[in-house]
């Protein structure tokens, strides 16, 4: 509840009209941006926990006391889950609603390509080069160029 009436005034003063009455077309288009990553925030962390709020107002009206213990301690595990999934989609709905995500993604992937062929690519190319000159076709082919 806290977080709902914390968000409705953040987007209430986000959804102000400046001094003079007009908005730039570009500050207003941040602004959208600005609610839609709050609005998606908030229904991550509604999904995430609401199961668990859900489990207990059902546990707390009986509705759940025919269930096994299996299946109680199953729907105990899934809801930890989802919980602690919140935590993980946080940071992925910020990076994909964030306004430079697909240059950091880009940038972010090419470094990491970059690492990937020297660390990687680069030994296991040494690798193969050094088996093929310990060949006997290779060894005859060099006594061949010696001569």
């Amino acid at each position: 509840m806290y977080m709902l009436v914390t968000y409705k005034k953040i987007v209430a003063n986000l959804w102000k009209r400046s001094k003079k009455g007009k908005i730039h077309g570009a500050v207003a288009k941040c602004k959208a941006k600005t609610i839609r990553l709050m609005v998606t925030a908030l229904l991550v962390f509604a999904v995430c926990w609401g199961s668990s709020f859900i489990v207990d107002l059902l546990g707390v009206y009986g509705v759940l006391e025919n269930l096994s213990l299996e299946s109680d301690v199953m729907l105990q595990i899934l809801c930890l889950i989802t919980q602690a999934s919140s935590s993980c989609l946080n940071p992925a709905v910020y990076a994909f609603l964030a306004l430079n995500f697909g240059k950091t993604a880009s940038s972010f992937a090419a470094a990491v390509f970059h690492v990937a062929c020297i660390f990687i690519v680069v030994p296991i190319m040494v690798q193969i080069e050094r088996s093929l000159s310990k060949t006997p076709f290779t060894r005859r082919n060099n006594r061949a160029k010696e001569a």
